[in-house]
């Protein structure tokens, strides 16, 4: 009897966690910041993936930290506002845009990147 009563008891301490943990806001948008948004490319994902900024002129600063050469495309309605040629392990890349109000997907287009995980979204207010 002990040992579920201690098991359901640590069931609840991993619930209330994840409560609190989406109350203290982790699973909101890192915010742009200054007008910047710093995307870090590992292999086969982007950091932060969910972005949120204010409408206006942005400034997109790329860095691949993975092994792997990777690229960055933004879209929106399936237009291309952003197009970061191949950048190879260590590698940066900067490129400023205005940006209009709208949800836009940000993806690796080389083979299977994307499928694997290396995709995001950009929340523009």
């Amino acid at each position: 009897m002990a040992r579920r009563t201690l098991s359901i008891a640590a069931v609840a301490l991993l619930l209330a966690g994840g409560a609190l943990a989406l109350a203290r806001g982790q699973d909101e948008p890192t915010p742009a910041r200054d007008g910047r948004i710093a995307v870090e490319f590992t292999d086969f994902r982007y950091h932060p993936q969910r972005i949120s900024a204010p409408a206006g002129q942005l400034t997109f600063e790329l860095r691949n930290d993975g092994r792997l050469p990777h690229n960055f495309r933004l879209l929106r309605n399936g237009n291309e506002v952003v197009q970061i040629r191949t950048l190879k392990p260590g590698a940066t890349a900067s490129v400023t845009r205005r940006v209009r109000a709208g949800t836009y997907r940000f993806l690796c287009p080389l083979q299977n990147h994307a499928e694997l995980g290396m995709y995001g979204a950009l929340i523009v207010r």
